[in-house]
């Protein structure tokens, strides 16, 4: 923990003292500082993955439930990522978009799920 908030630190003073003198320094530091700190919890989250497909495993249906799951979690995070860049780059239009496309996509990509739990739901009912 303490060498992911020193990265940070370090990076955002970097950061802020080539934002001054070029602009475009500054976002290419906070790009590669965010490369960094992925790779710093790569392998937590290979873990974490790895839970998860655990769990599933024991169950036909569910493993392709958890695998869209992660999918969604893996768009999401990017997005975002991509957005705060955005938004870095002094682009607040281009962030919200790529987040109003994103969260379209994820729609998509659940309705499958969601017409799982609906028809569950109504065999219950019934």
């Amino acid at each position: 923990m303490t060498q992911i908030i020193g990265i940070t630190v370090i990076s955002l003073l970097f950061a802020l003292i080539f934002k001054s003198v070029n602009p475009s320094f500054s976002i290419i530091i906070a790009v590669c500082a965010a490369c960094i700190l992925f790779f710093k919890v790569a392998d937590s989250l290979a873990g974490i993955i790895e839970s998860f497909k655990n769990l599933a495993s024991g169950f036909e249906n569910v493993n392709n439930y958890v695998h869209l799951m992660l999918k969604t979690l893996g768009i999401a995070m990017i997005s975002q990522f991509i957005a705060d860049i955005c938004r870095d780059s002094g682009e607040s239009a281009l962030a919200g978009q790529t987040e109003v496309v994103t969260k379209i996509i994820i729609i998509a990509m659940i309705m499958p799920l969601f017409e799982a739990v609906i028809k569950a739901v109504s065999g219950l009912l019934i």
